[in-house]
């Protein structure tokens, strides 16, 4: 089969949703004809570009990489970042090497790396296309609109409503959406009348962690430029951490993640560590008493969380991070939603270290369903369903916000 892989930046690192691209990579590449059509984020993706094409060459697919789209008049209506992550140079790209050697379908990771579909699906003869929605982008900017604390550059409500508008007229555009939660899943469904099919974050089980935990560590692992983790984290030192101080003087909270924001960096203290980008979160995972994940706001899904269950770290997370996951309350973490709950369930772990070996077992067990071999085999059964199945309709082409 012949597919093409659209992505919104490179696949170096392998961090957040570049994960995800890579696992895609490796598994498409190896039986199927791939091409990956990538947009090199200005600023960031330069210095990983020759190591991306050294590593596609290894996999034997092809990659193409197009600057980022400029935003002008014409497109006006899209968002911004789906103009700057999609590109026109893209788009025509794609359409081009369908004319040479049509595709059979065509994967778009992200919706603002999506915004060819509305093109694509003129295509003849017709790519099936399948939308993996990372996140409901609209919801996360309406979220961070939200914030009740400063996590950086504020959308403006005209962009989050711009957003959730071409949201949903490319989700009638294509023909499978692809979500990582369930929740993302039981949303778009509501919405939309194509299938919408939850495909789980792939976990890097991390069963050679040799736990030797401090007594009071408590470990934050996140992008630390990215909102929602700015929120948390300056929810666990601010309003969290005090209350376990009083109890437990010697507590101290380490926040492990790449590109610190100012207002992160600010936190360092007598018992607040930050550190940006580290190689390798183990020994990190090996050494923490407790992973504390309060997230508060935010789409998709937290990964973090999820691998600090495979480890064996005894976890204490909010309910937004435990539902998507299905970790229950007391059976594989403690769920807590405010400052006093938070601190006592960590503050429980700390004073009985050896009290949460049935917890982290059912954590462990829980962690193992989202093994990436068990992915694989799921998106690529995804792949032959969608392509077999996928009779498509005519429809009227139009690019537009207000076709629907």
């Amino acid at each position: 089969m012949r597919i093409c892989l659209v992505l919104p930046s490179l696949f170096i690192p392998r961090v957040g949703g570049r994960i995800r691209f890579r696992q895609w990579i490796e598994l498409l590449s190896r039986h199927h004809d791939l091409e990956v059509f990538a947009t090199r984020v200005r600023g960031f993706d330069e210095r990983y570009e020759a190591a991306a094409r050294i590593l596609a060459n290894t996999y034997g697919c092809t990659l193409h990489v197009a600057e980022e789209g400029v935003p002008n008049f014409f497109l006006s209506p899209f968002p911004r970042r789906a103009v700057k992550r999609s590109g026109l140079s893209t788009e025509s790209a794609v359409a081009a090497a369908h004319g040479d050697c049509p595709f059979d379908v065509i994967v778009m990771e992200h919706s603002y790396a999506a915004l060819g579909a509305f093109r694509w699906c003129a295509l003849r003869p017709r790519p099936t296309l399948i939308l993996d929605e990372h996140n409901v982008e609209s919801a996360l900017l309406l979220a961070e609109r939200r914030a009740p604390l400063d996590v950086g550059r504020v959308p403006k409500r005209l962009e989050v409503t711009r957003y959730a508008l071409y949201e949903r007229c490319l989700w009638h555009r294509v023909d499978y959406v692809l979500t990582v939660s369930s929740l993302e899943r039981d949303y778009i469904a509501r919405r939309v009348a194509v299938p919408v099919v939850w495909v789980p974050i792939a976990v890097t089980l991390e069963r050679s962690v040799q736990r030797v935990p401090d007594l009071s560590t408590l470990l934050f692992v996140g992008h630390l430029s990215f909102a929602p983790n700015i929120d948390a984290a300056i929810y666990l030192v601010r309003d969290v951490l005090p209350l376990i101080l009083e109890r437990f003087p010697a507590a101290h909270v380490q926040l492990v993640g790449r590109s610190p924001a100012p207002s992160v960096r600010a936190l360092r203290g007598p018992r607040v560590d930050v550190f940006g980008d580290v190689a390798e979160v183990t020994p990190f995972l090996a050494r923490a008493s407790v992973a504390v994940q309060p997230v508060r706001m935010g789409a998709g899904v937290k990964i973090k969380a999820i691998e600090a269950l495979a480890a064996g770290v005894p976890l204490v997370t909010s309910t937004h991070v435990a539902r998507p996951w299905g970790i229950r309350d007391g059976e594989h973490a403690f769920v807590a939603d405010t400052p006093q709950t938070t601190a006592e369930a960590i503050m429980v772990l700390l004073a009985n270290p050896g009290g949460a070996t049935q917890m982290i077992a059912a954590g462990r067990r829980l962690a193992a369903q989202f093994d990436s071999r068990q992915i694989d085999r799921q998106f690529e059964d995804l792949i032959y369903t969608a392509r077999t199945n996928i009779r498509h309709p005519v429809r009227e082409h139009k690019v537009s916000l207000f076709a629907f």
